[in-house]
């Protein structure tokens, strides 16, 4: 079977959150896709992968969450001296933004004058969401782990994360959110789409999503980024069953993280998840 034949077979299957990763006759991993929210939309698949969590020795989440400092996180995310988001997308576009998001979103642009546009979408996110839940999926996965005396790391670690968004362009972020600005009813129906695909476990669909929402910033905040998860979590595996628990887009797609473990010489398996 040819690389493009196996890769088409690969992709119909992909109607999972949740794969076991195979080599040989050893104990099964398990790589899962979470969503970085503290909503009922990603936590009702916790229950369905506590057993697998407890089959495994190590919980590698996407970052070792031990290592989150909030004061770091504030100042790594503060915009340069004399840089604000006004000056980034100028006065015209900022006002017109800025009234466009706090109809839409509740959000108001005043609070980030000083912070990495990037925030402005998450925060954007999460107002489309119902925040019920007290931690994020990701944080109750690493509490679980812990609480079953699991060995817990990150395949990122906090300065990874924090350095990959400094290195994101300030002119570029702010362009999107003006974008957003402009059309505030397609980035809500874009969203809702993709929470649609985590719920129906539809990676394939999910990273499509993701992709198309980053346009230029893809490479560097998946594909590279893919390849760095996937190495660490492989270099794992050679001594530990391990249940990998990052975010779902970093799942599918010719650069996926399935595809990568897969080109290592891996079987991988959909589990599908009940609601």
């Amino acid at each position: 079977m040819s690389d493009l034949s196996e890769l088409k077979v690969f992709s119909k299957r992909k109607k999972s959150l949740l794969w076991s990763v195979h080599s040989g006759d050893s104990p099964p991993s398990f790589i899962f896709g979470t969503m970085h929210v503290r909503s009922t939309v990603a936590h009702q698949f916790l229950d369905g992968i506590l057993p697998f969590i407890r089959k495994t020795d190590v919980l590698a989440a996407e970052m070792n969450l031990n290592e989150f400092d909030q004061v770091r996180m504030l100042k790594g995310t503060r915009l340069p001296e004399g840089t604000s988001l006004e000056l980034l997308m100028g006065e015209k576009k900022f006002s017109k933004t800025r009234r466009s998001l706090k109809r839409s979103f509740g959000i108001d642009l005043m609070a980030f004058q000083f912070r990495h546009p990037f925030l402005v979408s998450a925060s954007i996110s999460e107002s489309l969401l119902v925040l019920d839940q007290l931690e994020s999926l990701d944080q109750e996965i690493w509490n679980q782990a812990l609480a079953s005396q699991k060995i817990c790391v990150g395949l990122e670690s906090f300065d990874d994360q924090l350095n990959i968004m400094q290195e994101i362009s300030l002119e570029k972020s702010a362009r999107q959110i003006y974008e957003i600005g402009r059309n505030p009813g397609r980035f809500r129906r874009n969203l809702l789409k993709m929470i649609n695909y985590y719920s129906n476990q539809d990676v394939d669909n999910l990273y499509k999503s993701s992709r198309k929402q980053l346009q230029g910033l893809r490479k560097k905040l998946l594909f590279q980024r893919n390849e760095k998860m996937t190495d660490h979590f492989i270099s794992l595996l050679t001594e530990n069953t391990v249940f990998a628990a990052v975010g779902a887009a970093h799942l599918a797609g010719e650069k996926g993280m399935l595809r990568l473990v897969k080109k290592k010489g891996f079987k991988l398996k959909p589990i599908p998840l009940m609601q």
